[in-house]
């Protein structure tokens, strides 16, 4: 039989033990309450990614690289209408010229010559024609005809002259680049031979070929870049 004091220390120790097992150990109506709600919960809580863009309008850029072949906007033969001699040459391949400058001369002396020939003959119609008319009715009027188409004729001869030298004389028809020089000093071209070739490259004509599937990309007054080896 236990006294008191033993009989207290074992109703401690039992009190103990009694205590963390009830706290731990709620009543099962309650545990089946929580348990329930926190199923639910997980079981209905679902999530959907979303993207989210920004639209903006921008320009499109189509960037083509083709092979083109470029031209001169004008080209023309350079030629001596008259022929002859190529005095002096002025001009050597690949220089800029401009409309108006001297390329060669042709000729010049012999052209100058006749037109002298052709000044001295119209001054000695003229004289003749002034000589007779002077004279009245001295001189019959056959004779002032003769002297009147002489003057005529040596005026046409003049002039003729004067185109004929200015010919000789070839000049730039437009500023471009001489492609090709073809003569030299001292060379003998016929009528009509060519002394350059002139190019206008400004503008410049670039051709570009294009499939059918870009050129809806395309629209005038489009900027391009040229390169040129």
């Amino acid at each position: 039989m236990l006294n008191k004091t033993q009989r207290n220390r074992v109703l401690s120790t039992l009190a103990l033990l009694t205590l963390p097992l009830t706290a731990c150990s709620p009543a099962s109506g309650e545990t089946a309450q929580t348990t329930v709600e926190r199923d639910v919960s997980t079981d209905d809580r679902t999530g959907i990614r979303v993207e989210v863009a920004t639209l903006k309008k921008t320009r499109a850029r189509l960037n083509l690289v083709r092979p083109g072949e470029a031209e001169a906007s004008r080209e023309v033969l350079v030629a001596a209408a008259m022929g002859g001699l190529v005095e002096k040459l002025h001009v050597d391949a690949g220089d800029r010229v401009k409309k108006g400058q001297r390329i060669a001369e042709v000729d010049r002396k012999v052209f100058a010559a006749q037109r002298a020939v052709a000044a001295v003959e119209y001054d000695d119609a003229e004289r003749e024609l002034d000589r007779v008319t002077s004279m009245g009715r001295a001189v019959a009027s056959t004779r002032i005809d003769q002297a009147e188409t002489r003057l005529a004729r040596a005026r046409a001869q003049l002039r003729l002259s004067d185109i004929q030298q200015s010919r000789t004389t070839i000049q730039a028809p437009f500023a471009g680049v001489l492609a090709d020089v073809p003569t030299e000093r001292g060379a003998f071209v016929p009528p009509g031979g060519g002394l350059a070739r002139l190019l206008q490259i400004d503008p410049i004509i670039v051709s570009v070929s294009v499939s059918d599937r870009d050129v809806g990309g395309l629209s005038v007054g489009g900027r391009a870049s040229v390169t040129t080896s």
